[in-house]
């Protein structure tokens, strides 16, 4: 017997695909999807980003990292044109609902972009 898996792409990227990559280490603790916003730590490991927009975006996860126990590889997009809807946001955005406004703004001073699409429309 033959088994048939299905697979069901999405689209990711807006507009420009991601061309810079970097590696990173995900801070013990940390159980991350794919696509959350991130920021780093005084140590300079990844955390999900808190919301606050004077703290800077250090990147999108590619994949998911389960860093529950230890600290764990990882890594990131650093630049490239998302579908705003495909990202993983942090739960408020400095202390308010979270808007697109405010998701542009705590992307500002980084080479990410979030591009709002009505569905279907890619």
């Amino acid at each position: 017997m033959v088994q048939t898996v299905t697979f069901t792409p999405e689209e990711l990227f807006a507009g420009q695909a991601s061309e810079s990559r970097k590696t990173c280490t995900v801070k013990s603790g940390q159980n991350l999807a794919a696509n959350t916003v991130v920021m780093s730590d005084a140590a300079g490991k990844v955390v999900a980003h808190d919301g606050v927009t004077t703290k800077k975006v250090k990147g999108v996860l590619i994949a998911a990292v389960d860093a529950s126990l230890a600290d764990t590889a990882g890594m990131l997009y650093c630049d490239g044109d998302f579908i705003t809807t495909k990202l993983v946001w942090p739960a408020t955005i400095d202390g308010g609902a979270v808007t697109d406004l405010l998701k542009d703004k705590l992307l500002e001073g980084t080479e990410i972009f979030a591009s709002v699409y009505p569905t279907g429309a890619l």
